[in-house]
């Protein structure tokens, strides 16, 4: 699980970016949670002046966490993307789960006031470039079997293209996440990951398709691509910030947002 720093806003932000990233995470500032492909923890202040948060909650019976059910239309929570399901674990570092519903009132109440959410993707292409990447895995075993078993490597050649094929669709997935944000922002850790990832997923169809005709000279070539590639992005994953949930949601210029006034009625 990875901390990064929104290139725009600078906050801190819980972003799990690979496969084999466990799904529970725990650090000194985060409870332990588990999380999904497509969920986030984020931190977001809530500006001083800004009298509803604008969101409705219900205790989970599991857990006693604090579970969105009602986002007001035109409030922070909905120009910030929260929606219905999303999680509130801490308000000013104290977890709200071992509160009782008076002292989250007011807990949520305080200025000034540092959330820490849950939250679920907004954008479905995040599901996409994930399970690319997975289906990419199945090239690369196809790749590295033709290789060291030259006898079936015309008949892996296929294999390896729909891998290579899908590891394409997920490039492009990341390249047009990182340049339509809703925010208008652009995300230049989505961009390069994505650029890579479409160069080598057109690398290994072309190596795949030859490998038909060619046999295994051509898959062990895709192996050497993959490798470098794998390589690549995992470093870019690891070490490359990106632009946290609200701030793909909304353009935002922090020195702006104490302006920001909500009159909703609503329970925060």
């Amino acid at each position: 699980m990875g901390v990064f720093t929104c290139t725009v806003c600078r906050c801190e932000y819980y972003d799990r970016r690979f496969l084999w990233e466990s799904h529970r995470f725990k650090d000194k500032k985060v409870p332990e949670v588990e999380l999904e492909f497509g969920d986030y923890l984020v931190e977001y202040e809530v500006p001083p002046n800004t009298k509803k948060i604008g969101i409705a909650c219900d205790r989970n019976p599991k857990n006693q966490r604090l579970v969105v059910q009602e986002v007001t239309d035109g409030s922070w929570a909905a120009k910030l993307g929260i929606r219905i399901l999303d999680e509130v674990l801490r308000a000013n570092g104290s977890s709200l789960d071992v509160m009782g519903d008076e002292d989250v009132m007011q807990a949520l109440q305080a200025r000034p006031l540092v959330l820490l959410l849950k939250v679920s993707d907004l954008d479905v292409r995040d599901e996409v470039r994930r399970y690319a990447d997975a289906l990419r895995l199945t090239g690369t075993t196809a790749n590295i079997t033709g290789s060291a078993l030259p006898m079936v490597a015309p008949m892996l050649g296929p294999v390896s293209a729909v891998g290579a094929m899908c590891g394409t669709a997920g490039g492009i997935s990341q390249l047009s996440q990182g340049l339509t944000l809703p925010s208008g922002h652009v995300d230049q850790h989505l961009i390069t990951k994505g650029a890579v990832t479409t160069t080598l997923g057109v690398t290994g169809t072309t190596l795949g398709t030859l490998a038909t005709v060619f046999g295994s000279p051509m898959l062990m070539a895709a192996v050497g691509v993959g490798v470098i590639g794998l390589g690549t992005y995992m470093t870019i994953d690891a070490n490359m910030n990106g632009i946290c949930l609200a701030c793909r949601v909304e353009k935002r210029d922090p020195a702006e947002d104490t302006a920001t006034k909500i009159d909703e009625d609503i329970f925060f």
